[in-house]
């Protein structure tokens, strides 16, 4: 998979640090040389804690159907394509491999970032995978961008060969030092409040749907006992 470019570029990291339309120069060699792949690492962890992409684009995602819902990682404004997968079992061993219901051309609505399959094709879908095909053009939040600049600057100021990069706890003598968490962490060293701002961008979760039992047929009919599926 290629990988995705980074939330914020490196002007928004010099802001973060003070250096208002500045260059890269006035850093020291080690940040501007720690810097891009600092960008892409605290990216990537923001958009798994957001469980979102934010960059727009095209692109293709293997979901879930649940309940007669698909929720896809941002608003589209365009849906490309859909391919519904079955389950079947081949060969010797009776491997599981999902197979593309190529013929199959289900009908849905999409509601903000939620495909929610016809109530007709419900039965056939819920439970399956699916590839979707999708494209959006929002641009990212610029708050997105604020918060993964300021997280890079913050982790390209921690020496990562420095000793409190090494331990917990510096001490000698009368001296005692306590090292933050997120600084032990490495290069994508997260705060519990950057962990919570990711995660206030995540979609709500899907509808939850109970099925009652409404009626029981003690005397099934001749027809659905002799049904050639048995």
């Amino acid at each position: 998979m290629t990988e995705l470019p980074p939330l914020a570029q490196a002007p928004d990291v010099l802001t973060a640090l003070g250096f208002q339309g500045e260059d890269v120069s006035v850093l020291p060699v080690t940040m501007q040389v720690r810097m891009p792949t600092t960008l892409v690492k605290v990216s990537r962890r923001f958009r798994k804690e957001a469980q979102r992409i934010f960059t727009p684009g095209t692109y293709t995602h293997r979901l879930n159907i649940q309940n007669g819902f698909t929720r896809l990682m941002e608003a589209p404004n365009k849906v490309v394509s859909v391919t519904v997968y079955r389950p079947q079992m081949i060969g010797p061993g009776f491997d599981l491999i999902q197979i593309p219901q190529t013929a199959f051309k289900p009908t849905y609505t999409v509601d903000g970032q939620w495909i929610h399959w016809s109530d007709w094709d419900f039965w056939g879908l819920n439970g399956k995978e699916v590839d979707v095909t999708y494209s959006w053009g929002t641009p990212v939040p610029s708050d997105v961008v604020a918060a993964v600049a300021d997280i890079t600057a913050r982790n390209l100021t921690v020496d990562p060969m420095g000793a409190s990069r090494q331990s917990k706890l510096l001490m000698s003598r009368h001296f005692r030092r306590e090292v933050a968490d997120w600084v032990m962490s490495g290069d994508t060293g997260f705060t519990k409040d950057d962990i919570d701002q990711a995660q206030s961008y995540r979609y709500p979760a899907p509808p939850i749907i109970i099925a009652n039992l409404t009626q029981f047929d003690h005397q099934p009919s001749s027809a659905f006992l002799s049904d050639s599926s048995w």
